[in-house]
């Protein structure tokens, strides 16, 4: 069986460090993500690809997973009380794109990956705290929110990925 967050946690190790930082990966709930936040580590918390809880489809007889995904890509706001412009010109163009594009990038020529249909949906979310019931982010984050269906084939191997 293809757990389908577990293999494009492996996938996402593959991708080139950013800025002298590796991209981290992981997924859950909200309250997972925060208590992932406190977490006191050694190793840099971002930039991060957090994968929102979700549906995956198992096709046993061809081992194949498909999920409609959300992934949240985010890194911490330098100066929250800047406006939208700013946090363009340091989060985005400089860390949060680059990963998005390199993920793209991984989806299309990993051979065990495919991007269902043409589109895309994303979102930047400058300064973004999700608030759900009363219950927000331990922090302020800029965010590239990304909806897309993945499908994910068991039975191949990875290939070679030039970034």
């Amino acid at each position: 069986m293809i757990v389908f967050f577990f293999f494009l946690r492996d996938l996402i190790a593959l991708l080139p460090q950013h800025n002298g930082f590796t991209v981290r990966y992981d997924w859950g709930s909200q309250d997972v993500l925060n208590k992932s936040l406190l977490l006191k580590s050694t190793q840099n918390k971002y930039p991060l690809i957090w994968l929102v809880n979700n549906t995956v489809t198992y096709d046993r007889i061809s081992n194949k997973s498909r999920s409609k995904t959300r992934l949240v890509f985010a890194t911490q706001t330098d100066d929250k009380d800047q406006l939208n412009n700013f946090q363009y010109q340091t989060s985005y163009s400089n860390i949060l794109i680059p990963v998005y594009e390199n993920f793209i990038k991984l989806m299309d020529r990993s051979g065990i990956t495919m991007i269902i249909g043409s589109n895309s949906e994303y979102q930047l979310r400058p300064n973004y705290s999700v608030n759900e019931n009363g219950k927000g982010l331990i922090t302020i984050w800029n965010a590239l929110v990304l909806d897309i269906e993945i499908e994910i084939q068991g039975n191949s191997c990875i290939n070679t990925i030039k970034f």
